[in-house]
């Protein structure tokens, strides 16, 4: 009888399984066996060593993926990095530069830079220091022992100019200058009343007999050299002016003819090719026409014109209370009272280069920081020492 070995069926009719079309055999006759070839047996395969390790490695769990590990390896290098870096900022004992507490900071407003001012410290030590407005991180450009003892008499000046600083502290008749050009170790105390950068390397400070001294940093060696006399030295963003023989002359060149000042005028700001000055009132003057502010009822004290700009910032007083006076090209002044008294020095103020912000020394121990367009006067409390304050970015 016709049989189907895969249905295990049986068909009588055909030769083929009408489900599966498998070829029908005849179970009566015996035919399995003959019909159901038995099959081989598989040929032996010789796989070399290496070809089983390769297979183990498919065979085991998938191993992460290059950019895994790139990733990986720069995470261990960054901590070992790291952690050296932590190791090496160890300093040995002796005299060194640290990290000072940190101030306020101006984080909401939109001001970026840093004021340089002085500050004594419990070693004791007078430290440049420099303090980020922004965050209110203060760190320390230059430390040196004090020239003499501190007292609360201390009156300091601060310049900047290019990224290189310096400092005059005077108490009495003792005055000294310290200067820390960028990028090169700072260099003091020397005798001097007043100083001024003519170039980012070469500092001309005035001592008190009106000599002018060079002193220049170059090729790694500090030199000094006469310059000649002045009665007065301005730091302005171009470099150093200075005043003599009534008039206002480069400091790189000392031959040069320069801007007239009026008979008896008081020079109050220059930069180098206008003056604010006060002659029977404070006046802009360009060497030739006056143009009148009007100030009545204000003391001038001093000021400084902005960089790169037509306006002029000027302290002024009335009686003890401080206010700050905004000068535009036409003479026009927006006046911002500081809520600050003027003390024993002569309060100061620098711009920031964007010329939204003044930053004022009033010698109380902050730092007040003026909006020019606006009405903010944010105190910023501080441990400076005197009046001195500049501005680097």
């Amino acid at each position: 009888m016709p049989w189907c070995p895969r249905c295990d069926e049986v068909f009588p009719d055909g030769t083929a399984c009408p489900r599966c079309s498998t070829r029908l055999v005849d179970r009566d006759r015996g035919s399995i066996p003959e019909e159901l070839q038995g099959i081989p047996d598989f040929p032996t395969i010789k796989v070399s060593r290496r070809d089983r390790r390769a297979l183990e490695r498919l065979s085991g769990p998938k191993a992460p993926s290059s950019r895994v590990l790139a990733l990986a390896i720069a995470a261990l290098v960054f901590a070992v990095g790291f952690l050296a870096g932590r190791i090496g900022s160890l300093e040995p004992a002796g005299p060194s530069v640290r990290a000072l507490p940190p101030a306020e900071g101006l984080g909401p407003f939109d001001v970026e830079g840093s004021a340089v001012y002085l500050l004594w410290t419990n070693e004791p030590l007078a430290t440049m220091a420099v303090h980020d407005v922004y965050s209110g991180d203060v760190v320390p450009r230059a430390r040196l022992s004090p020239p003499f003892a501190a007292t609360g008499d201390t009156r300091t000046q601060v310049t900047a100019h290019a990224g290189s600083v310096a400092l005059v502290v005077a108490e009495d008749d003792a005055s000294f200058v310290t200067f820390s050009p960028l990028g090169k170790p700072p260099h003091g105390w020397v005798t001097g009343v007043e100083a001024a950068w003519a170039a980012p390397d070469v500092l001309l400070v005035r001592e008190a007999d009106d000599t002018v001294v060079e002193w220049s940093v170059r090729a790694g060696r500090v030199r000094s050299s006469r310059w000649g006399h002045a009665e007065r030295l301005f730091q302005t963003p171009n470099g150093a002016i200075a005043l003599r023989s009534g008039r206002l002359v480069p400091g790189d060149d000392a031959a040069a003819r320069g801007l007239p000042v009026p008979d008896g005028a008081r020079v109050l700001a220059t930069d180098g090719e206008r003056a604010l000055v006060d002659n029977d009132g404070v006046a802009l003057w360009d060497g030739a026409t006056f143009k009148r502010v009007q100030l009545q009822g204000f003391e001038a004290v001093g000021g400084t014109f902005e960089a790169g700009g037509d306006r002029v910032a000027l302290v002024v007083r009335a009686g003890r209370d401080l206010t700050v006076a905004v000068i535009d090209a036409r003479g026009d002044a927006a006046l911002k009272p500081l809520g600050a008294h003027a003390g024993g020095c002569a309060p100061t103020v620098s711009w920031d280069l964007s010329g939204r912000w003044l930053y004022v020394g009033a010698g109380d121990g902050m730092v007040r920081a003026v909006e020019t367009a606006g009405g903010h006067v944010e105190p910023i409390r501080t441990k400076s020492v005197g009046c001195g304050l500049a501005w680097i970015d």
